[in-house]
This record gives C-alpha cells, structure tokens and sequence, in this order.
C-alpha cells in the first residue's frame, strides 16, 4: 500500500517511514496538514495516517479533504492530546480509526492489514 504519513514530528514520521517499509508498504511523508493536502492530490495514496494537532493545517482538516476526495480511503488520525481533539471529532470528519500516541505498533499493523485486505477487494475509483 502506498500510505501517507502527515505528522510534524520528525523522529515519528521517520519511525513510521521506516517501519512501514519494512512491512512492504510506501511511505509518502508530509511534514504538515497542508503539505499533507498537497501530497495526497498529486499521489492519491491508499492510506492516510495523520498527527490530529499540527502546524498550517490540522489532521482535521486533512482528514476532511480526504474524504471530500474519495470516502474509500481510510483514514487513521493519531493524538498525542485527545482532550483537544475527541473521537468524536475525529469520526465526525471522517476518520475510520483515533489511536493514542504513543502508538502501539502491533495495534496499528492490525488496522493498516485490515484496511489493506478490505480496500483491496474494493474496484479503484475512476478519475474523471
């Protein structure tokens, strides 16, 4: 799967980028929600994982842009701060999935393999 990671923490994104690598899947990585943005509609990735809080553009507002564009590509927002940003919040603009930072990463393997085998029975969306 082609995933973009749209966080601003560097350590996180670079541990993401390469840890996703080695389960076969490509990092796209955005420094930021509006480089996320930019990012995702030139490449149209398979997958989003988003930081909820970052600087430009939030999560939220990434996430909205997302779906706006095609409501098949899953979504896994990530917060380190959930009284500023609830699960409600989160599923309201579309997200499939709200982890906690830190991350467990065997949790979140669970859910990116979920979404793999389930997109991928899924005909790709025609770009008009």
């Amino acid at each position: 799967m082609r995933i973009l990671v749209a966080e601003d923490d560097g350590a996180i994104r670079s541990l993401l980028s390469t840890w996703l690598g080695t389960m076969g899947h490509e990092a796209i990585l955005a420094a930021d929600g509006l480089e996320g943005i930019l990012i995702f509609n030139e490449q149209k990735p398979d997958l989003v994982i988003t930081d909820c809080w970052m600087p430009n553009v939030n999560g939220g507002t990434l996430t909205h842009h997302v779906k706006g564009q095609d409501q098949n590509i899953p979504v896994i927002m990530l917060t380190g701060f959930s009284e500023r940003f609830t699960r409600a919040e989160a599923e309201r603009l579309g997200a499939n999935e709200y982890l906690q930072k830190p991350v467990d990463l065997a949790h979140l393997k669970q859910v990116i393999d979920m979404y793999d085998r389930y997109y991928s029975t899924i005909p790709p969306t025609p770009i008009l």
